[in-house]
C-alpha cells in the first residue's frame, strides 16, 4: 500500500508516468538507512554527518546572529525612537505591519524556495540584511551625532526595518530549518533535529542577549572603560 502511494506521489511530484527507476533506487535508500546504526554520537564522529552538522551550525549562527531575534523582541522599542515616526505611523500599528510582512514573506519563501535553490537564496538573504542592518546603523549614527539630519531621513530607518525582515524571511529564517530536514538520513534524522533545535534555541538566546555585555565606550577614558569591564565581571 505504502509502495502504490509512493508511486502515486512520485508521479505527481515528477510530472511523468514512469518513475520505476527513481522509485527502485529510493527503496534501496530507506532499507539501507533503516539497516545503519543511529548514535547521537555518529553526527560528530561520521564525517559525513559531520560535515551536515557543521554546515547546519554556521546557517544557523548566521540566522541567529543576523539580529533578527533582537529586532524581533525590541521592535516596539525601536519604533518609538525612530525620530519622526510619531507623525506619520505609530509604533504599535508599526509592529503590526512588521510581523504581518514577515508572515506574507516566509509564505512567499516557501513557494519560490525549490525554484531558486537553496544557496542562492540564503546568499540573497545574507548579503541583503547585511544591506538593511547598514542602513539602520547610518540612521542611528545620524540621529546621534547630526539629529537635522536623522529628523529628515527617519523614512530610512521604517523602510531598512521593513525590508530586513522580507529579507531575512525568505531565505536565513526558512533555510536552515529546511536543510536539517534534507541534510540526514531516516536512521539519524531524529537525533539530528533535536540537536539542532538545542543548538537554534541557545543561538537565539546568545543573539538576544549578547548586547547586555557589550560595555559602552563612548566619551569615556580607558581607566573607566576598564572598571566598566570589570563591573561585567
Amino acid at each position: 500500500m505504502k509502495f502504490e502511494d509512493a508511486r502515486k506521489s512520485l508521479t505527481i511530484f515528477r510530472r511523468r508516468d514512469d518513475v520505476s527507476e527513481e522509485l527502485h533506487e529510493l527503496t534501496i535508500a530507506i532499507r539501507r538507512q533503516e539497516n545503519e546504526r543511529s548514535k547521537i554520537t555518529y553526527l560528530f564522529t561520521n564525517r559525513y554527518y559531520r560535515k551536515g552538522a557543521l554546515i547546519f551550525a554556521i546557517l544557523c549562527a548566521t540566522s541567529k546572529l543576523s539580529g533578527k531575534n533582537p529586532l524581533l523582541f525590541y521592535t516596539t522599542q525601536i519604533f518609538q525612537g525612530i525620530g519622526g515616526i510619531g507623525d506619520s505611523l505609530d509604533p504599535k500599528i508599526a509592529v503590526i505591519v512588521y510581523t504581518v510582512l514577515e508572515l506574507f514573506a516566509t509564505v512567499v519563501a516557501m513557494s519560490i524556495i525549490d525554484k531558486f535553490g537553496r544557496r542562492k537564496l540564503l546568499l540573497f538573504s545574507s548579503v541583503g540584511c547585511a544591506v538593511m542592518l547598514g542602513f539602520q546603523g547610518i540612521y542611528f549614527v545620524l540621529k546621534d551625532f547630526y539629529p537635522e539630519y536623522a529628523e529628515k531621513l527617519y523614512w530610512l530607518s521604517i523602510l531598512a526595518l521593513f525590508l530586513y525582515n522580507i529579507i531575512v524571511s525568505l531565505g536565513l529564517v526558512l533555510g536552515p530549518v529546511l536543510l536539517v530536514s534534507e541534510l540526514f538520513p531516516t536512521a539519524i534524522k531524529s537525533k539530528a533535529l533535536g540537536v539542532a533545535d538545542t543548538f537554534s534555541v541557545t543561538m537565539g538566546t546568545i543573539a538576544s542577549q549578547l548586547f547586555h555585555f557589550t560595555v559602552e565606550t563612548k566619551g569615556k577614558t580607558l581607566e573607566e572603560i576598564q572598571l566598566d569591564l570589570l563591573k561585567n565581571n
